[in-house]
């Protein structure tokens, strides 16, 4: 995967970790007091020699392009879900299937229950030791632009664990890589890439999100709680 990603140009993928300091509610400088201040921030830091360990059984990330994938696999190894087209593309297929990903119909509902149950049951075999790599979804079920999150979808969300965030962006590129609705085609996009010397890319892991008491009762709320965290140190917009 990493020699795909480096004839595509990604020569070098950079990873951040971020963690949360506490502050004071109110910062008090000069005589003057600042309230309404967060009671946190948001600090991030390198990681050079390795990527950092995961111990969420569930790893949720936005998804941007057709290199998401790859870039993924490359650090973190993990199980996939995708759509159940993947499973019948040739070579594609096969790899996927031996990396024990999940495959799901979006427009069957049946498959979709179905696929709810073999979340559920593959994260409590994650944190029973049977599997050593977390199980990666992307919630949006779709691809969009880097400073955009769609809805997040509850699959991620049912089992009630911990989610491990996962954001993904390509910086200093000289067009938008993102796959999205009216732009070019996978094809065109892996194409333009190409005709580029160097492509850029970061992979960014928050601190894993606990579910509260709401939260495990109400999937939903979740879901929606888990995106405005995962977006908050970037900024990104909710759509």
């Amino acid at each position: 995967v990493r020699l795909v990603l480096f004839f595509f140009g990604f020569n070098w993928i950079s990873v951040f970790e971020w963690r949360k300091v506490m502050t004071a509610d109110l910062e008090k400088g000069g005589g003057s007091e600042k309230p309404n201040r967060r009671p946190y921030e948001w600090i991030r830091r390198r990681v050079w020699c390795c990527t950092p360990s995961v111990s969420a059984p569930i790893a949720a990330s936005n998804h941007v392009s057709v290199f998401d994938f790859m870039v993924v696999e490359a650090m973190l190894d993990p199980m996939f879900l995708a759509h159940a087209g993947v499973a019948t593309t040739p070579l594609i297929g096969s790899v996927a299937r031996g990396m024990q990903t999940l495959f799901v119909k979006r427009d069957d509902k049946k498959s979709r229950s179905q696929v709810v149950k073999q979340i559920i049951a593959r994260v409590r075999a994650i944190e029973a030791g049977e599997f050593a790599k977390p199980l990666l979804i992307f919630p949006e079920g779709t691809t969009s632009n880097d400073d955009n999150f769609t809805w997040f979808k509850n699959g991620a969300f049912y089992p009630n664990a911990p989610v491990q965030p996962v954001y993904i962006r390509y910086p200093s590129c000289g067009f938008s890589l993102a796959w999205v609705p009216g732009g070019p085609s996978d094809g065109m996009l892996a194409f333009r890439a190409l005709c580029q010397l160097h492509n850029s890319c970061e992979i960014h892991f928050l601190p894993p999100y606990e579910p509260g008491e709401l939260e495990k009762a109400h999937t939903t709320t979740f879901a929606t709680n888990f995106r405005a965290y995962m977006a908050e140190p970037f900024g990104v917009r909710l759509t």
